[in-house]
C-alpha cells in the first residue's frame, strides 16, 4: 500500500467521528431526515447553513450551471453550538470536486469566537449533455436530428469532456456510436475536404515556378492540414498541405523518399 493511500486513510479516520443518515438536494428546498444521534449538540438549522455553504463552494469550483447534490456523511460529535454566518469552506482537493470529500469548515460561534472543524460529504454533480437519438455509423455527419439534450450525473473524466451542440453539428463520427451514448469531443472529427483515395491537384510553387500535377490523397485532410499524397504518373510520395478540395500545396522540405 502506497504512502499516499495510507495518509489518506489516516486523514479520513481522524476526521470521521460518526455517520449521519441524512442528505439534501441543492438547489431547491432543503430537507433532511431526523437526526437521532444521542448527545449531539447541533441543530437542523446549523446543518442547513453548512450544507448551503458546501453547495456554494462546490458550485464555484465547478464553474458551470449544473445541478449539485450533496449528502452530508459525517460531522464531529462536538459540533459547536450557536453557528451563524459567515461560514468559510476550504478543501485540500484541487480542481472540481466530486465524490466523497473532506471539507474544513470555519465559522463564528455565538460568542464571536472562530472555530474550525472537518466534515465529510458525498458530492454528486449533474450536467446537461447531448446524447444520440439513434445508432450512427462511422463517418456519419451529425445534424440536429441526431442529438437531444439530457441531464446526466457527472462520472466522466476530464479527457472525456462532453461536447456541446455548437461543436457537434457538422462533425462526423470517428467510429460507430450507439443510441443514448453521451457525445464527447474525442468521438468526433472535422469532415475532411480531401478524402483518402480521392484525386486532387498538387501545386509546386516557388518564385519562378508554378507547376500543377495530378495526385491521389493517401490520407483524409481538412484545410490547413498536411497529408501524404502520391504522384499518379511515377508513384512518388509527397507531403502537401490541403488548400481546398481540389488543391494541395507541395512542401519542398517534406518530400518522401
Amino acid at each position: 500500500m502506497g504512502l499516499g493511500r495510507l495518509e489518506k486513510i489516516k486523514y479520513y479516520l481522524s476526521t470521521v467521528l460518526f455517520v449521519c443518515s441524512f442528505s439534501v438536494f441543492v438547489p431547491g428546498s432543503i430537507s433532511f431526515a431526523k437526526i437521532s444521534s444521542k448527545g449531539s449538540n447541533y441543530s437542523q438549522q446549523q446543518v442547513a447553513l453548512i450544507k448551503m455553504a458546501l453547495h456554494q463552494f462546490v458550485k464555484d469550483r465547478a464553474k458551470d450551471e449544473g445541478k449539485i447534490e450533496i449528502a452530508l456523511v459525517s460531522v464531529p460529535e462536538n459540533f459547536p453550538p450557536g453557528v451563524k454566518p459567515p461560514i468559510t469552506v476550504s478543501c485540500r482537493r484541487r480542481g472540481e470536486i466530486l465524490g466523497r470529500t473532506v471539507f474544513m469548515i470555519s465559522l463564528t460561534k455565538g460568542n464571536g469566537l472562530q472555530s474550525s472543524f472537518p466534515v465529510v460529504a458525498n458530492v454528486r454533480r449533474f450536467h446537461k449533455v447531448f446524447v444520440l437519438n439513434s445508432n450512427v455509423s462511422r463517418r456519419h455527419i451529425l445534424t440536429e436530428k441526431d442529438i437531444r439534450p439530457e441531464t446526466l450525473e457527472v462520472t466522466w473524466s476530464r479527457s472525456e469532456k462532453p461536447a456541446d451542440n455548437s461543436f457537434i453539428i457538422g462533425k462526423r463520427a470517428k467510429r460507430r456510436l450507439e443510441k443514448g451514448r453521451m457525445i464527447t469531443r474525442s468521438m468526433l472529427e472535422d469532415v475532411p475536404v480531401v478524402e483518402r483515395g480521392e484525386p486532387t491537384n498538387m501545386q509546386i510553387r516557388s518564385k519562378n515556378l508554378n507547376i500543377t500535377m495530378p495526385v491521389v490523397a493517401c490520407q483524409d485532410g481538412i484545410i490547413g492540414e498536411e497529408i501524404k499524397v502520391r504522384n499518379k504518373s511515377n508513384g512518388a510520395y509527397y507531403i502537401a498541405q490541403v488548400q481546398d478540395a481540389q488543391t494541395v500545396i507541395f512542401k519542398y522540405n517534406k518530400r518522401l523518399k
